[in-house]
């Protein structure tokens, strides 16, 4: 698809009809999956039936060590947090945010600090408008995991499908000197954006933290709604970035083989390969990995020493992930 893939990290669909596993499509090294508890699979007829995971009745899926993602703060520490999601109401539940991601304390019942944090709406009596998101990220030495933190602005937030992204940069010599500059844009547009002085980057994140979908780790900070598509870059996605992400939209890339088709498998090894019967694979498609899918394939040729060639005969059993590549 035409997404924006340089400094992608994560990339996450909820698009998977069932299963307990979330898969993490950005085709990393090492893919950050998610383990989900709870939550409903649902499907929506305004995009192409693609399937969204539902948690206005509660759940979370959980990743307790996302290693990719420690690496951007070993970097400059610039970021981008992207979500496409719909609220059940514009308002937060509260006490809030709720967190439609929070990268943060592993303990049952801890909400602060965060490394990076997504929310919805805001904290019970704090007296700011509850029909926002907020952002977090640690980028100082504090403890409190809000150097930077700030809202997208009043009645941003709608109980419907948006696209919501922040952006989080480093500016060494800007007019307001050395510190972070924080940006929101929902449905592709500017909305609103901060300047913090607070220094020292992503470098001192917590490397022992777990990644929240959902909620926090003490179930105290539930999100509402559905959630289509979360990603993280260790980048700040520019205005144009931002915009050719929107133009994306979030319907699913479904695979278009057919019987008859020719795929090609490289294995991991690259050589000493022996196969019979079906092949347990993931598929990628147009550089998203997609799992699973159902391929039965005759193993009935051979191209050399670095792959296999075969023709699929039918859909009909699961591809397991992580195993092979196409």
């Amino acid at each position: 698809n035409g997404r924006v893939k340089d400094g992608l990290r994560c990339e996450w669909w909820f698009d998977e009809a069932s299963g307990d596993t979330i898969f993490d499509k950005s085709l990393l090294t090492t893919p950050n999956d998610l383990n989900l508890s709870g939550g409903e699979r649902l499907q929506d007829p305004n995009y192409n039936n693609r399937y969204y995971l539902e948690l206005s009745g509660g759940g979370s899926a959980t990743n307790f060590a996302p290693t990719e993602l420690y690496e951007i703060a070993s970097n400059n520490g610039d970021m981008t947090i992207e979500a496409w999601v719909r609220p059940t109401a514009a308002n937060g539940l509260n006490p809030g945010p709720g967190r439609i991601i929070s990268f943060s304390h592993k303990t049952a019942g801890a909400t602060n600090p965060q490394n990076f944090m997504l929310g919805h709406g805001t904290y019970t009596g704090a007296g700011a408008n509850a029909a926002n998101y907020q952002a977090r990220c640690r980028v100082g030495v504090t403890d409190d995991g809000q150097d930077i933190d700030d809202f997208s602005g009043d009645d941003t937030a709608k109980a419907d499908l948006q696209h919501v992204v922040v952006t989080i940069k480093q500016d060494l010599s800007g007019v307001d000197g050395p510190g972070m500059y924080m940006d929101w844009y929902i449905d592709g547009s500017f909305v609103s954006g901060t300047y913090d002085s607070a220094f020292g980057v992503g470098g001192d994140w917590f490397s022992n933290y777990g990644l929240i979908v959902g909620n926090e780790t003490g179930s105290s900070r539930q999100f509402s709604g559905g959630i289509y598509l979360i990603a993280i870059y260790e980048k700040a996605l520019s205005y144009g970035e931002v915009q050719q992400n929107y133009t994306e939209g979030v319907v699913s890339v479904t695979d278009s083989y057919t019987a008859g088709s020719q795929l090609f498998i490289v294995h991991p090894d690259q050589d000493n390969i022996e196969l019979s019967g079906t092949l347990d694979i993931t598929v990628q498609a147009s550089g998203t990995r997609v799992a699973p899918v159902n391929i039965t394939v005759d193993a009935s040729s051979s191209t050399g020493t670095y792959g296999t060639h075969f023709d699929i005969v039918d859909k009909t059993k699961t591809i397991k992930a992580n195993e092979y590549t196409t």
